[in-house]
């Protein structure tokens, strides 16, 4: 039996702040397998500007290129229509079914997370590592943390330095001509680059 964290977001594009949470989840000794998972249509958010399907999936196997045990999976946009987790969820236990799993989430997610498509359907079926952010309220995210454990739901707080990276505010550096190479990831850029990708 193997420990399997999901990864899922509109990963548009994958940036730096995405690729140092990846790289703390390969140094924890309990996960064995890290699955990254592009959104199809986000319920949670709107998005002005979304890359292609086939460019998200491209530039997230370039971004995860460098890890052992971390793979991309196209499982959420070959389904089509919106990607709600639970979906996901069971899904992959169909195709890992002796392996647990937690969902990898931020910090401001994880107060939000009793909002999310039929929550209390599947709260004890994974376990949720939330990455703390900057600027978020410890003392608020610790409150939640406890009264989601008290549920019985599965919650592991990350204190990780991450970078300050927004995939909004990369988008509207390259959209008005600027370089976000301290954004992303070499490989990532020059595929936007090459793509004309967000101009």
């Amino acid at each position: 039996m193997g420990h399997i964290a999901l990864f899922g977001g509109t990963f548009n594009p994958i940036h730096n702040g995405h690729v140092a949470m990846i790289k703390h989840l390969t140094t924890l000794p309990s996960i064995e397998k890290i699955i990254v998972m592009p959104t199809g249509l986000p319920p949670h958010k709107q998005v002005s500007v979304l890359a292609s399907d086939a460019d998200r999936l491209a530039m997230c196997r370039l971004a995860v290129a460098p890890f052992s045990g971390v793979t991309v999976s196209d499982l959420e946009i070959a389904r089509q229509g919106f990607s709600y987790t639970v979906d996901t969820l069971h899904q992959l236990k169909q195709c890992f079914k002796n392996d647990t799993f937690s969902v990898i989430i931020g910090g401001d997610m994880l107060l939000t997370l009793n909002s999310w498509y039929r929550f209390n359907e599947w709260k004890h079926e994974c376990g949720f590592l939330a990455f703390d952010r900057k600027g978020l309220d410890d003392g608020r995210l610790q409150k939640k943390a406890a009264e989601l454990t008290a549920d019985g739901v599965r919650v592991t707080l990350l204190k990780v330095d991450l970078p300050d990276c927004a995939s909004s505010t990369i988008r509207e550096a390259l959209l008005s001509g600027r370089l976000a190479t301290a954004y992303l990831p070499r490989a990532v850029e020059e595929y936007i680059r090459e793509k004309h990708l967000y101009q």
